[in-house]
This record gives C-alpha cells, sequence and structure tokens, in this order.
C-alpha cells in the first residue's frame, strides 16, 4: 500500500454489530478504525475512522437526523460552534460549512438529471444493454472517463463524483 507500514487488519465490525442486532439488542454502534488497501491522493486516504451502527427496525430516513445530529456535535465539540471554516478550493476563497441546519438532500439519479439535463432509465432498468450504452454516452459527453467500466453502479458512481460532488460544498446528503 502507499503508507508502506505495517498494519493490523481485522475482520469488519459489521458482521459481529448484525449478530447484536439479530441477538435482541435494539441498536449498536462502533467507532472504529479502518484500512483499506487502496491507492492514496488529496481525495482519498485509505486509513480512516469511522462510526458503523445498526438500529433495529430502522431506515435510511431514521438515520438522517442522527447523523446530522452526530455531526453537529462533534463540530460544537472541535470548534465550539456549528459551523467551520475550510480551505476553499483552489483559487477559491475559505467556506463556511454550517452543520447547524438541517442538510440538503439530493436524490441520486435526479440530481444526475439535473446536471446532464437528460432523462436517465428508470433504475430497475439501468442492468439492461440500452441502459449502459447510454450511461456511457452520457460519460462520453460530459467528458468522464468510463474505459473498462462495464456495470451501471461503478458508471453512475463516475458519473456523480465528476458532475454533481463538486458542487456539494455545504453538508449534503445524496440518496
Amino acid at each position: 500500500h502507499d503508507l508502506k507500514s505495517t498494519l493490523t487488519l481485522r475482520v469488519a465490525p459489521e458482521l459481529y454489530l448484525k449478530r447484536l442486532i439479530v441477538g435482541g439488542l435494539d441498536r449498536v454502534y462502533e467507532v472504529g478504525k479502518n484500512f483499506r488497501n487502496e491507492g492514496m491522493d488529496a481525495t482519498h486516504n485509505p486509513e480512516f475512522t469511522s462510526v458503523e451502527l445498526y438500529q433495529a427496525y430502522a431506515d435510511y430516513q431514521d438515520l438522517i437526523p442522527l447523523t446530522e445530529e452526530l455531526l453537529r456535535e462533534v463540530c460544537i465539540k472541535v470548534h465550539g460552534e456549528s459551523s467551520v471554516q475550510i480551505a476553499g478550493r483552489e483559487g477559491q476563497e475559505a467556506v463556511t460549512l454550517d452543520f447547524g441546519s438541517p442538510f440538503k438532500q439530493l436524490d441520486y439519479v435526479g440530481s444526475l438529471e439535473l446536471a446532464t439535463g437528460q432523462s436517465f432509465p428508470d433504475p430497475t432498468e439501468l442492468h439492461t444493454p440500452d441502459s449502459l450504452r447510454f450511461l456511457r454516452g452520457v460519460a462520453e459527453k460530459q467528458g468522464v472517463p468510463v474505459e473498462g467500466i462495464a456495470a451501471a453502479g461503478p458508471l453512475l458512481d463516475k458519473l456523480l463524483g465528476a458532475l454533481v460532488e463538486p458542487e456539494c460544498v455545504q453538508p449534503t446528503l445524496i440518496m
């Protein structure tokens, strides 16, 4: 790996946490160090700390306010307030991130449609050859390199990373 250091890897905590939920606990979490055997650059660090949590009978809508509150409280504990100033992107001024307000929420495919001005195939049809051709065509038209990508999920991820994520400055949930 890029860090050239000795690391000890462990089995993903997910398996043990899910067993606790099945065993009857209502909510479980773990704050843990993670390492992925991947490259490293200015936007990607293969070593990171994550919070992994599971809650019985909850879906992502139940976890949105929990996530907002968690990040807001971390910001307050670290910076003394619910906002923090960060350096701007190259050639831009500093930006103040506001964790005190509800986060902006974007629909995954809807945000791509807005960014490209095109209607995307129904999600249930994304696996079809026509849909894959469509996604490759959108990528080519938008100048997003997708050579060697053969499945809809990674194609959508590349498009979102190139066309939508750079516009997300304030805390944003993409669903």
